[in-house]
């Protein structure tokens, strides 16, 4: 794949972050967006306001494949009715990450600032 296709691929996941974030977090489109391809930093960037919301440094990659999907695709196997599939990793010399459904998690933390 050509570097602009694969940075095409990059900003239409992030665009759609952008719109999650816009719908869940009551901001408008002044708030947040995706950066233009090719620039260095975060791939969605916040005004203030955003940032007081959504305090994250959000990077989107969208490949083919990952691995982790057959990992988060176990876990979801294995949940029961009503639980959340949850994936925990660790690479060696690296932090355990945890792997949940964008949306599930999107949905989550913005209902969780509205109760503060």
């Amino acid at each position: 794949m050509k570097t602009a296709s694969a940075k095409a691929k990059g900003r239409s996941l992030a665009k759609k972050i952008v719109g999650w974030l816009v719908r869940l977090g009551g901001l408008s489109d002044k708030d947040v967006h995706a950066t233009n391809s090719g620039v260095t930093g975060k791939d969605i960037t916040f005004s203030q306001v955003g940032a007081s919301i959504w305090p994250f440094a959000i990077e989107c990659k969208k490949h083919a494949a990952f691995a982790v999907y057959q990992h988060y695709d176990q876990a979801a196997s294995n949940a029961e009715e009503g639980e959340q599939p949850l994936l925990i990793i660790e690479a060696n010399r690296r932090e355990p990450l945890v792997v949940v459904d964008a949306q599930w998690f999107f949905r989550m933390y913005a209902e969780g600032q509205k109760q503060e």
